[in-house]
């Protein structure tokens, strides 16, 4: 049973080796994610003005987390990942091997909204919210502004979501 965490080290390591190295062109050679073909789970957002409706994957564990939406080309409509940590969070999300430019809003414990930052393809600069916060839902680029959702922007969380770790 101990060697289950250094065989799933062993492989997440190989794979970051391959997505560094890169391919011929100089750009990061897709690696597989372990989020791809995951379940949809369907988001309510509520704003002052109006409700919008979402489709997310989720990411809950270090590892899906790690991952997050890397070596997408792109991503459907109203579809995102949203990212569900055990406690608050100072940290940032970078867009390393990212390809789509994305919103990525930042969400207290109650699933209330903090802000919206927008990430840059393949920039590495961590883009930290003002407050600590416990939720992140990456959308495509502009997809917060272009639902004008209003000023206060709550998500409905589904009650089965899974436990982070």
């Amino acid at each position: 049973m101990r060697q289950l965490p250094l065989l799933l080290c062993a492989i997440l390591a190989v794979g970051a080796f391959q997505a560094c190295r890169g391919g011929d062109d100089g750009r990061p050679t897709p690696a597989p994610t372990a989020s791809v073909g995951a379940p949809l789970r369907s988001l309510s957002l509520i704003g002052s003005t109006r409700t919008a409706e979402v489709k997310a994957e989720i990411a809950s564990t270090f590892e899906e987390r790690a991952v997050g939406l890397m070596f997408r080309q792109s991503l459907p409509t109203d579809t995102g990942m949203l990212f569900i940590y055990p406690d608050d969070q100072t940290s940032g999300h970078w867009m390393r091997n990212t390809y789509i430019p994305l919103d990525i809003a930042y969400l207290d414990a109650r699933g209330v909204l903090i802000e919206v930052r927008q990430g840059k393809a393949l920039d590495e600069t961590p883009l930290r919210p003002q407050k600590p916060y416990r939720y992140a839902l990456e959308m495509s680029v502009g997809w917060f502004e272009s639902h004008a959702l209003g000023e206060v922007v709550r998500i409905v969380l589904p009650p089965d979501l899974p436990v982070p770790k």
